[in-house]
């Protein structure tokens, strides 16, 4: 971001190459937003594979080799049931 501005600073204060500078701003800007993009997918990514992960302990038990040996899987209906609930939208 501070690259884009910059570029639009530089554009003012130098008549003569505003249109290169303008243009800078822009794949600047451009850059930015796909770094943000990239992020927010791998983000998504990383958080898809957890609920994965999830899912698979809790079709297992989620007590690895050690379940049905003296554990009570079953939910009793109890407020907290060991499952995290996320509620996040980013």
């Amino acid at each position: 971001m501070f690259c884009s501005q910059y570029e639009a600073h530089e554009a003012k204060v130098d008549p003569a190459h505003a249109g290169r500078h303008k243009l800078e701003a822009e794949i600047a800007g451009a850059a930015a937003l796909g770094s943000a993009a990239y992020a927010w997918h791998e983000h998504s990514e990383k958080k898809k594979d957890e609920h994965r992960i999830q899912s698979l302990q809790g079709a297992h038990g989620g007590h690895g080799h050690n379940s049905g040996h003296g554990h009570n899987k079953h939910n009793h209906g109890g407020k907290h049931d060991g499952h995290k609930k996320h509620h996040h939208f980013w």
